[in-house]
């Protein structure tokens, strides 16, 4: 619990010093995304909000499977993130005036909320740990 408040504390953060600093950009400049790019933004908006009522429910609950859905969840994120980011570079590609003027706070959006989404994220991994469910690393074995 202790440490879940402590990852809240760094969403506010990020929320406050990156996000607020991009909402403010977009008003004093009056920019507008492409629609496209509007679209990925509220769907990563609305899984990032989900995943908060889930890790919500992880926390409350304990519950290993719930912990594992909000894992699955953390790696879709980043999955939408990377797929975000391609359609975005594609669209500058493709000379989208709109993305050209938003290409740097889309892709700081999109990071922060990848970033706040893991930290929703970090209250799976001590049940999955406790249950015996993570690896102890990531990294392939050195052949």
């Amino acid at each position: 619990l202790a440490n879940y408040s402590i990852n809240l504390q760094h969403v506010g953060e990020i929320v406050s010093t990156n996000v607020l600093k991009l909402v403010e950009e977009i008003c004093a400049n009056r920019l507008s995304f492409s629609h496209e790019g509007k679209q990925e933004l509220i769907e990563q908006h609305a899984l990032l909000m989900a995943n908060l009522q889930l890790a919500m429910n992880v926390l409350v609950s304990g519950d290993r499977d719930l912990a594992r859905d909000l894992i699955a969840e953390k790696e879709r994120m980043r999955d939408l993130e990377m797929l975000s980011q391609d359609q975005h570079l594609k669209r500058l590609h493709n000379g989208s005036v709109q993305s050209a003027e938003t290409s740097k706070i889309h892709l700081e959006a999109i990071r922060a909320f990848r970033q706040i989404n893991s930290l929703f994220a970090s209250v799976a991994y001590p049940i999955l740990a406790e249950a015996g469910e993570l690896l102890d690393s990531r990294l392939a074995e050195a052949g």
